[in-house]
């Protein structure tokens, strides 16, 4: 490790830099890029975007229709902070972030700064985010802004001013922590400086700052997200994983009594802490008044009994508000009674006229905006006033003047970025801060840099997407690294994490489609193989009912009511991969595991994300040419998804934790199989029953069933003869060890739902359940195969040309079996929904 930054560098690195000023910002990395040839860099550089891909490591899901899809492309070059300069960014957030707490708790208790003239009631009375039903709320032993965050610009001249504060639902964190994390791994050489603050202890600082504010000596905290915006998708559950919390969104969550609980499947779980991510006006539609209807009925109620801590503070998105910043001097001077230490962007609030006037006159050399996020003001538009905010900012100006404020930007510093080549972009640098208390902040060493993907003189992430991420150093002494005064605390005993409802609800979903995709793209590509085009029309009759079976369970109405075999069945293939328009195409099953697995991501590990996107790679490389395609080619890309299937279950069995919800992920899995055997087995079987056959020969169409259900092998070590209807029946309805036998899957099934009543504090009664699989699975094994079957094929006493009633009675029983099989295993879905997933029993 090398102790500090070179005083002197060599020469330029290997390539040239588009402005003197871009490389000598980083002149103590030279000897480093030194070493490095142009070919090489790109290659770090492709390895962080592959980096960035494998870790879904952007603002919006890739399965989330209309949402633009954000990408944060990664740079391989730090902002880097000196001492002199983090000193003063910090300083001056601390300051910023102990003013506002003060301020928070003014506004919502005696009001004094409005009373004493300092700021004007309107400022405050014109936001929405203003809620007046939290005034005179017992105050809470956490700080109104517990995570805050306070954008800065860098000028021309060498100085920062503050452009923002965050104070409600400060964003951008788990981007910060895996930012780092990413380009240390493309590119390990440049962490080499031992003065290099680490980032990667916040989250569990955070967790132990709360526990010490709390009055439990171990809380039970959860974080509350609606998935507000497209960038909830990672940063949300990155930050709960790193906390090690679990994420609830407001239906998992009710109200009791002014106690708060959490929907599990053990039962209702109290909760004591809340870090919420949505806006304070969605917490509580009972309270405060929101036409969506949607939050936790009854949270006020919590809130004043003091049963629970919400972190941030519910009414804390006053802060947020523009129009304050120009009064953020005399706020600072009023609670603190102290010299700012450094001035905000100059900003201009079209409530007041004069100022309005001065907006209208020099617009053209202004950043207009509204005085909070734009989807909230846009929002609150909609649904209380019921008018539509113009997109344009002059007509907004117009519409609603006390909405809208004029900044000033001053010319924006540029700083070195590192991609295919070297070049120069103006930034943008948040800071994160962390209150121990109303006058103790911890600010982050480290922070959220953003950049535009092209050059421009004027720019501000939150009025335009960015494109840029880069890590941010900052150079410290070396002895204390950062460490926050808790860190060294001896940690309480461990809390049980019990698995919420929606939680396993999800798992159970994701290991279904899972299970259903991997099922789907292994029997397409085995019928495949049997080259439709070259059997001849008996043979063809011989197989369709497995096609047959197949479209039916995909609602494939046209192909299962022909009353002949099609000529070709290439477009029923390319219909059950591609189309987007049958729920149970191979296509939409793998887009509902996505999706389910995006709800439970922080119980997910993160090499299962690593492997998600391959199981799409093969789909969308082929749907731009769909009409070309051949039946080798489906073929392919069948068993591409197959593998890549399998190696998601592989990697989850390996890297997730095998508790309670990786036995829901089973269960799906299990009851998934169990739902494709029976309708397969059925059609099969009553088809066998009137294919002519020839004496010892064996039924092709049994043994391509076999196949379809991976039990070939199993089969033929069972029985070690051909493929006979009484036995393909009893190894698939019977068998205890056979995987895709019924008998297997229930059993399997009962051994988990075993495991999870096992678990401490579970007090869900699952009598009903448990009582209904074992008749299930005694159903089973009570089947008299002599009366379904009531000759064999090689008995003597087996006419050689059945009649109708001896054939229909074998479809009948077959028929029978079949109903009561489907009966039970979706009565089986239904007490699984019941007894785990809207449980409602208090404890």
């Amino acid at each position: 490790m090398k102790n500090s930054p070179p005083a002197d560098s060599p020469a330029k690195p290997p390539f040239s830099p588009q402005t003197e000023e871009a490389f000598e910002e980083l002149n103590f990395l030279s000897p480093i890029l030194q070493e490095q040839t142009p070919g090489v860099l790109r290659q770090k550089y492709r390895r962080l975007c592959q980096y960035q891909q494998e870790a879904a490591f952007h603002y919006s899901p890739p399965d989330q229709p209309g949402v633009p899809q954000w990408q944060l492309a990664p740079d391989l070059l730090p902002l880097v902070l000196d001492p002199p300069s983090w000193k003063s960014l910090s300083e001056a957030a601390s300051q910023r972030i102990r003013a506002t707490n003060a301020l928070i708790r003014d506004l919502y208790d005696e009001q004094k700064i409005i009373k004493d003239k300092i700021l004007s009631p309107q400022v405050i009375y014109h936001d929405p985010s203003y809620l007046r039903e939290l005034v005179h709320l017992p105050n809470s032993p956490v700080p109104p802004i517990f995570l805050g965050a306070v954008d800065f610009v860098p000028t021309s001249d060498g100085q920062w001013q503050i452009l923002e504060q965050h104070s409600a639902i400060p964003f951008g964190l788990g981007y910060l922590l895996q930012n780092r994390r990413l380009v240390s791994r493309a590119f390990p050489e440049l962490y080499q400086w031992e003065e290099l603050e680490p980032v990667s202890p916040f989250p569990q600082e955070i967790v132990e700052t709360l526990r010490r504010l709390s009055k439990q000596e171990n809380p039970y905290t959860l974080l509350l997200t609606g998935f507000p915006g497209p960038e909830g998708f990672f940063e949300e559950s990155f930050l709960a994983r790193r906390m090690g919390i679990a994420t609830v969104s407001p239906a998992d969550l009710l109200v009791r009594d002014s106690k708060l609980f959490q929907r599990t499947v053990g039962g209702l779980r109290k909760v004591d802490i809340l870090v919420r991510r949505i806006r304070g006006s969605m917490l509580d539609p009972v309270s405060i008044a929101n036409t969506s209807g949607k939050g936790i009925p009854g949270l006020l109620s919590c809130l004043r009994a003091g049963s629970v801590l919400v972190v941030n503070d519910p009414g804390s998105g006053i802060a947020d508000n523009k129009a304050l910043l120009r009064h953020s001097n005399e706020i600072i001077r009023y609670y603190l009674g102290e010299i700012p230490l450094m001035k905000s962007v100059r900003t201009y609030h079209a409530a007041d006229r004069d100022q309005a006037d001065y907006i209208h006159t020099h617009g053209s050399k202004l950043r207009k905006a509204l005085i909070q996020s734009t989807p909230l003001m846009r929002g609150y538009a909609r649904d209380r006033l019921n008018e539509t905010l113009p997109e344009n900012p002059t007509d907004f100006l117009k519409a609603h003047p006390e909405w809208t404020v004029g900044q000033d930007l001053p010319p924006l510093r540029s700083w070195p970025r590192l991609a295919h080549r070297l070049t120069s972009r103006p930034f943008f640098l948040r800071l994160f801060t962390l209150s121990l208390n109303d006058q103790q902040i911890r600010v982050l060493p480290g922070g959220l840099c953003l950049q535009p993907p092209r050059k421009t003189s004027h720019w501000i992430p939150t009025d335009a997407p960015p494109t840029v991420s880069k890590d941010v150093w900052v150079m410290g002494a070396g002895k204390a690294r950062g460490r926050s005064p808790q860190q060294h605390r001896k940690a309480p005993p461990l809390q049980d994490q019990p698995l919420g409802s929606r939680s396993a609800e999800a798992l159970y979903w994701f290991g279904r489609y899972i299970e259903r995709s991997e099922n789907l793209s292994h029997r397409l590509r085995v019928l495949e193989e049997i080259q439709w085009d070259d059997l001849s029309r008996q043979d063809q009759r011989i197989y369709w009912p497995l096609w047959e079976a197949i479209a039916e369970a995909n609602d494939q109405k046209s192909f299962v009511q022909r009353k002949s075999p099609p000529s070709d069945t290439l477009p029923l293939s390319k219909n059950l991969i591609f189309s987007p328009e049958d729920p149970a195409s191979l296509y939409s099953s793998l887009l509902m595991a996505l999706r389910n697995a995006r709800e439970i991501r922080e119980k997910t590990s993160p090499e299962i994300w690593e492997v998600l996107p391959q199981l799409f790679q093969p789909l969308k490389r082929s749907r731009r040419q769909l009409t070309q395609l051949s039946r080798n080619q489906l073929r392919e890309i069948c068993g591409q998804v197959n593998q890549a299937c399998a190696l998601l279950i592989g990697t989850a069995n390996r890297t997730m934790t095998h508790d309670e919800g990786w036995d829901f992920f089973l269960i799906g899995t299990l009851l998934e199989r169990a739902s494709g055997v029976v309708p397969l087995l059925h059609r099969v079987l009553r088809h066998s029953c009137r294919v002519t056959i020839q004496p010892h020969s064996e039924n092709p169409d049994l043994t391509a069933l076999l196949r379809l259900l991976s039990s070939l092998d199993v089969y033929r070590r069972e029985y070690r003869s051909r493929a006979y209807q009484e036995q393909v029946a009893e190894l698939l309805w019977k068998s205890r060890d056979a995987p895709y036998s019924l008998a297997y899957c229930l059993g399997r099934i009962r051994r988990h739902i075993l495991r999870i009543s096992g678990r401490p504090n579970f007090r869900t009664s699952l009598n009903p359940l448990l009582t209904s699989m074992e008749i299930y699975e005694e159903n089973l094994q009570n089947i008299r195969m002599d009366r379904i079957f009531p000759f064999s094929i090689d008995d003597p006493e087996t006419p050689e040309n059945p009649t109708e009633g001896f054939i229909a009675h074998i479809e009948k029983a077959i028929s029978q079996q079949h109903r009561e099989q489907e009966e039970q295993l979706d009565q089986l879905h239904h007490l699984l929904g019941e007894t785990f997933f809207h449980n409602p029993s208090p404890r």
